[in-house]
């Protein structure tokens, strides 16, 4: 099995998972992001995360499939 491809993202204020996963390129609201790193939220809100909290964003396959096809025409 491959591991999963990704990089690192440090939270800044404000951050909130679907718009860490807009800013990723993830259109799911977060859901990849918080799978990946099996969150466990600190405030009841559902979305937040901590400014500092370094998160796994894991590669799209999808996003990387679409970059494959126009690298190649």
């Amino acid at each position: 099995m491959n591991p999963i491809q990704g990089q690192q993202y440090t939270a800044e204020p404000g951050d909130t998972l679907p718009s860490i996963a807009i800013k990723s390129g993830w259109l799911d609201n977060g859901v990849a992001i918080r799978d990946a790193n099996q969150f466990v939220f600190t405030t009841s809100n559902q979305e937040e995360v901590q400014p500092g909290e370094v998160l796994f964003i894991p590669v799209d396959p999808e996003l990387v499939e679409l970059q494959n096809i126009q690298d190649a025409l």
